[in-house]
């Protein structure tokens, strides 16, 4: 088979780090240090990150901007029919109150303002299967920026782009223009509800980014306040969803300011399960007082049942032929493990070809893979689950690659990784990539990994072939 040109750019710098080992683990380190230092993401202690960078020549890219425009296509028109049809809202089995805040209208036309759809994707023939949709609370833009800022400065990194046109993914600054553009229609509606005539001036607006406290990623979240701060508006704090004060006209910081637009970092699960500690929260939200971006519409393809939803005949009788297809090719199949609902024998057999994951949780939470286990574990983790709100999904081989890092002792530790490619869109267009590589068959709570850079070549493969799917924002390096 031919090698892709993914795989060589993969390849070359594979080869140019064994070359120069001394100097790759000199830069090693001081990425390493100035990671410990910002510590992007603190939940998880320390970044864990890898050599080997994941360099997206324009081919990929344009594969992976295609597979973002037809999976928002169908999120919007599954979104489309919940809201729409009461009958089809039962695939979903939300509770009312989570219906009753899905069914009420945000203010704007955006169904899934941010996304990360995290998906395996074959960098030797560039097939892909859909992993995950974290439509609610996508997150690790941080991770990937320290990461590729620390990374680019390095002189092995300088010598190896000394003939390539690489950029890395501008994801901050893209995401506050899309929040800004998504809240001024919000305004620019309620505005034109009141008053004939179009030519209003739309004011600027306090903002918050909004999660639980100790839930969010702060150093991150602090990433964006800058960025919003910097802006038109300047306006924005971070604020714990618990905290807010309602008036009954107004959503209010605690001390007071009234808020006109969230960026809301709270996974829904986590607001339904505390949904007494949010009151002031909710209730402006179900009076449509706030702009709630993204609002709990999201919920409807973030739940990890869409993925079983999306195979159903009532599902498939509204999409096209072409989004019939794609479901087929990159969804995996997926069923609820109640007794009755799944093939028995063949997921209590066959271990290697299942995995078994809650329903509405993250962070990889009790995600149990068959083919990590013992056949007795798997039977344990069978019977303890079974008819408690989980789903069995069919089990999707991750693309293979060899990278490594060096351990405490300085010495290259080099492995074949599995790889999790994800893709940021913001309001449906694919706005940058994040790269997660693991030892274990698949990201559980116990083995999440090691993150690679993320950057783009644009002097590889071919140009892209269509303005619609055209990439939005470069950083040069």
């Amino acid at each position: 088979m031919r090698t892709s040109n993914m795989s060589q750019l993969r390849n070359d710098f594979l080869e140019f780090a064994k070359l120069n080992l001394d100097e790759t683990l000199n830069d090693f380190n001081n990425v390493r240090e100035n990671l410990r230092k910002i510590n992007p993401y603190p939940q998880r202690g320390q970044l864990q990150f890898l050599v080997v960078p994941k360099i997206f020549p324009s081919d990929a890219l344009s594969v992976l901007q295609h597979a973002a425009h037809i999976i928002t296509g169908i999120f919007n028109k599954v979104i489309d029919r919940y809201l729409e049809d009461p009958s089809y809202r039962k695939h979903f089995k939300f509770p009312k109150i989570l219906e009753k805040l899905i069914l009420t209208d945000p203010g704007y036309e955006q169904k899934v303002p941010i996304a990360r759809v995290d998906l395996f994707f074959n960098e030797d023939d560039y097939t892909y299967k859909f992993c995950e949709f974290n439509t609610d609370g996508a997150s690790a833009m941080n991770e990937d920026k320290t990461l590729v800022e620390s990374w680019i400065s390095t002189s092995l990194w300088k010598k190896f782009a000394t003939d390539k046109t690489l950029r890395s993914c501008e994801l901050f600054n893209t995401w506050v223009n899309e929040f800004l553009t998504i809240f001024y229609n919000f305004k620019l509606r309620k505005i034109t509800q009141k008053n004939s005539s179009y030519f209003v001036e739309i004011s600027p607006g306090n903002f918050a980014i909004v999660d639980f406290e100790g839930k969010g990623t702060m150093p991150e979240f602090v990433a964006f306040l800058k960025k919003f701060r910097d802006g038109p508006t300047g306006k924005c704090d971070i604020i714990d969803i618990e905290n807010f004060k309602f008036d009954g006209k107004h959503l209010r910081a605690p001390d007071d300011t009234i808020i006109d637009a969230i960026y809301r970092r709270a996974v829904t699960s986590d607001c339904i399960e505390n949904i007494d500690k949010i009151k002031n929260f909710i209730d402006a939200v179900l009076a449509q007082k706030v702009c709630l971006i993204g609002s709990f519409r999201t919920q409807i393809v973030h739940n990890k049942n869409i993925f079983r939803i999306l195979h159903l005949k009532e599902t498939q009788s509204f999409l096209n032929e072409e989004e019939v297809e794609f479901v087929k090719d990159h969804i995996p199949k997926t069923f609820e493990f109640d007794y009755g609902k799944f093939d028995y024998q063949d997921v209590f057999k066959n271990k290697d070809k299942w995995i078994i994951k809650p329903a509405d949780k993250y962070g990889s939470f009790d995600v149990v893979c068959g083919a990590a286990l013992t056949q007795s574990e798997w039977e344990s983790a069978f019977f303890k689950r079974m008819d408690k709100g989980y789903l069995v999904q069919e089990y999707c081989t991750p693309y293979k690659a060899e990278n490594f890092y060096f351990d405490s002792n300085n010495q290259p530790v080099f492995e074949n990784y599995n790889n999790l490619t994800g893709l940021f869109l913001y309001n449906g267009k694919l706005a940058g990539l994040y790269s997660r590589q693991m030892t274990a068959p698949a990201t559980t709570k116990q083995e999440e990994g090691r993150v690679a850079p993320s950057l783009v070549a644009l002097d590889y493969g071919d140009l892209f072939p269509d303005e619609l799917y055209r990439y939005p924002c470069y950083n040069k390096i």
